[in-house]
């Protein structure tokens, strides 16, 4: 499966396997800039309008999207110590300052902040 994020705030998923593709319009109300698949099939996108939401391969929206207190940088699901388990939580660098980490199921978040004498964060 291939998901490929507009500028202007959609989704397009295309099954490589039966050359489907499935548009989907209105995940995002800005550029889609981030992405990141788990293990269950569910993809986590994040935009310019600082929206977190999680699809699953059809393209349907799985769980209530997320706002963010600023900018995201970069998102990934957290890997578990056994790979077996399903991916529920993600971690999101959020304007270089904070790394928020999230269980889009719950909307449960806790947010990390950085000390201002470390500088910006650019990669996790």
């Amino acid at each position: 499966m291939l998901a490929v994020g507009s500028d202007k705030g959609s989704v397009v998923f295309f099954n490589r396997k039966t050359n489907r593709k499935i548009p989907c319009i209105s995940k995002h109300g800005k550029k889609v800039t981030l992405g990141d698949w788990n293990l269950e099939g569910n993809l986590i996108t994040g935009s310019e309008d600082r929206l977190l939401t999680v699809s699953n391969n059809q393209g349907d929206t799985v769980h209530e999207s997320f706002i963010a207190k600023a900018d995201l940088i970069s998102l990934a699901w957290c890997p578990y110590k056994d790979p077996a388990k399903p991916k529920k939580t993600v971690a999101a660098l959020v304007g270089g300052k904070q790394i928020l980490y999230l269980k889009p199921e719950t909307q449960e978040h806790f947010m990390f902040n950085f000390s201002s004498s470390y500088g910006r964060a650019v990669v996790f």
